[in-house]
């Protein structure tokens, strides 16, 4: 498969790779380009004028300790045994120690504990009690009559007036509960009020307006599709056992979309994909893929 720009994996690793095999250099390379090469068995890498060879013998291009570790970084390890508790010059000195020794949990305790320290633990709430009443005011208040409400029986009469009447008058609970009724017919109990109804509008206030703009706006939309040839067809086939396949779509077009993806995972996979004809698309594998084991999408 060829790339025609650079790949950038933005710092992810690159698993299970294998750098390209050949028995020699190959022609009209760019500096920086590298190979594994089967003749000698060993990596070659093209510095903008020759071929430098790395590998386990003393050829040109070995790794050797003057390449890995040039300022002899393993000769000045730090001595750890320094670190141990003894009598080395990284120690501390016995004066150190004893004044390390001497601080003691103390020596950070707050010890002022004067009165004007302690907080307000001897305030005294007693002047906030509650004062009750005199004897006398609560004589004065049990003199005072409980008022008991009025109770009301039975239903008044009144003229029930028929649905068509329309005068002054009075209207009795009969009459507005025939008249809403009518009103509301056989409604949906969620569209049973004008509320509800103006819900179901989204409360547009000019809901004709709204519906004629959207269908015009559908209406250009279907004249732009039909100017570009027509709606965008889709053709799903599940393919595997050849390193070439051709998936038959019939969709009249070679101005197709493909994506190739695992059958069982869905993850898309990159493979060679040639708009072979209007009507069909060629896959290209190095290894042929197992039977059944991938889905392809072509969209157009």
């Amino acid at each position: 498969m060829k790339y025609l720009v650079d790949i950038d994996l933005a710092k992810n690793s690159l698993n299970n790779a294998r750098v390209q095999n050949l028995a020699g250099d190959p022609s009209s390379p760019q500096k920086g380009q590298v190979y594994f090469n089967t003749t000698g068995n060993k990596f070659r890498i093209y510095n903008g004028t020759t071929w430098d060879e790395m590998g386990t013998s003393s050829a040109t291009g070995d790794m050797s300790a003057s390449v890995y570790d040039p300022t002899s970084v393993a000769g000045d390890a730090f001595d750890q045994d320094n670190m141990a508790d003894g009598t080395t010059n990284k120690n501390y000195t016995a004066t150190e120690k004893n004044r390390l020794a001497a601080i003691t949990d103390g020596d950070y305790k707050n010890t002022n504990t004067t009165a004007a320290n302690v907080g307000l633990n001897n305030v005294d709430n007693t002047s906030d009690a509650s004062k009750p009443i005199s004897s006398s005011a609560q004589s004065a208040l049990n003199l005072k009559a409980t008022l008991a409400s009025p109770t009301f029986t039975g239903t008044p009469s009144a003229p029930t007036a028929t649905g068509a009447t329309n005068t002054t008058q009075v209207a009795t609970t009969a009459f507005v509960k025939t008249a809403v009724s009518a009103l509301v017919d056989a409604a949906p109990g969620a569209l049973d009020t004008l509320n509800e109804l103006a819900a179901a509008l989204g409360d547009d206030a000019d809901f004709s307006t709204t519906i004629t703009n959207l269908v015009s706006a559908v209406d250009t939309r279907v004249d732009d599709i039909e100017a570009d040839g027509g709606p965008t067809k889709k053709y799903t086939a599940t393919v595997g056992g050849s390193t070439s396949i051709t998936v038959t779509h019939n969709l009249g077009s070679s101005d197709v979309i493909t994506q190739v993806r695992e059958a069982s995972g869905n993850a898309a996979i990159e493979c060679d994909i040639t708009n072979a004809t209007i009507n069909t698309v060629t896959l290209g594998f190095n290894t042929a893929p197992s039977a059944s084991s991938l889905k392809v999408t072509v969209i157009g």
